[in-house]
């Protein structure tokens, strides 16, 4: 009997037909994967610096009202999806400079796990979302010109500011600055103008302190130059002066606030107050020294929060103002 012996087209058309079939779960598999690295690629764990909405709501002694905590947690939601927007945004213009960075380069889309075009597809998705929920703000107008300005900073940071001299590092703390008066604005209460002028060299502090970290990763003399920033190596000392003097300044403004009206109106015993200027000379001297040691992350508003010391530091300072609040 004469067996017919298979042909090598038949058999290479077997063959693709296999590797289509691989091809096909490998493309199912690496979607599927996307949606966790698309959550990644959000950075969910930079949703906690958007707890600043409710620091107007904490000092303003609203924690037992209803109304007043369930619009700052629209307020967080809302912020935390127009974050993410704009670090997918930020990933995709730094996707290049991402891939060269040292820790950088293990983000979702300099890492190849998810593609420009599934950014691109989520970014408006998350604004619609984020203004949409402004509406059920008590004055949606208000909130509504608190998330704009936020946008039109970030986007200006994002596409210019980030690339200018110092005038990146001042970005960065209104951003942060305009979470706290979105805050205000959600939860319809009035803005404190020394809570602006803490809270504005507080983040500058802060965001110097990013600046700072970065600078010293790059361990080279062109600084951030590859990245795209304006700073060189022998801007790490001034970086380092100029950020310890704002966290300085940030106790200064509340060794003055003790002696105001206004804390006077909120409490009983405002002496006590007098206690937290220590805690914030501690704890802005202890994230530059971290810094200066090369042990602090590129985010420090973050990693304060995480931070079991930062957190006894947070628990004393709360501790204060309620014992000043409460004792007659």
């Amino acid at each position: 009997m004469h067996v017919m012996e298979a042909s090598p087209r038949s058999g290479s058309t077997a063959q693709g037909a296999r590797t289509g079939g691989q091809a096909a779960v490998t493309t199912g598999r690496d979607e599927t994967m996307a949606i966790p690295a698309m959550l990644r690629a959000m950075r969910p764990h930079h949703w906690l610096k958007n707890g600043l909405v409710f620091v107007p709501i904490l000092l303003n002694h609203d924690v037992f009202d209803a109304s007043a905590i369930g619009h700052g947690f629209l307020a967080f939601i809302s912020f935390s999806l127009l974050a993410s927007s704009i670090y997918l945004l930020n990933d995709i213009v730094d996707v290049e400079a991402d891939r060269r960075h040292p820790t950088k380069c293990k983000r979702p889309l300099a890492a190849g796990e998810i593609t420009k075009g599934q950014a691109y597809a989520a970014v408006p998705g998350l604004m619609i979302v984020a203004f949409g929920l402004a509406w059920f703000a008590p004055r949606p107008d208000l909130y509504l010109l608190a998330l704009g300005a936020y946008l039109a900073l970030a986007l200006a940071y994002l596409f210019f500011l980030k690339r200018k001299l110092l005038v990146d590092v001042l970005g960065l703390a209104a951003l942060h600055t305009l979470r706290i008066l979105a805050g205000n604005a959600a939860a319809a209460i009035p803005i404190s103008s020394w809570l602006l002028a803490f809270s504005m060299f507080l983040f500058l502090s802060l965001a110097l302190v990013k600046r700072y970290a970065e600078l010293r990763i790059t361990q080279d003399q062109t600084g951030l130059k590859k990245a795209g920033r304006g700073y060189q190596a022998e801007d790490i000392e001034a970086l380092s002066q100029l950020g310890m003097a704002s966290g300085c300044t940030c106790a200064l403004i509340m060794a003055l606030y003790v002696d105001s009206a206004a804390v006077k109106e909120l409490y009983r015993y405002p002496q006590l107050i007098w206690l937290v200027c220590p805690i914030i000379l501690y704890q802005m001297a202890r994230i530059w020294f971290l810094a200066r040691r090369g042990q602090m992350p590129d985010d420090p508003l973050v990693f304060m929060i995480r931070d079991w010391r930062s957190q006894l530091m947070g628990a004393l300072v709360v501790v204060i103002m309620v014992a000043a609040s409460v004792i007659p």
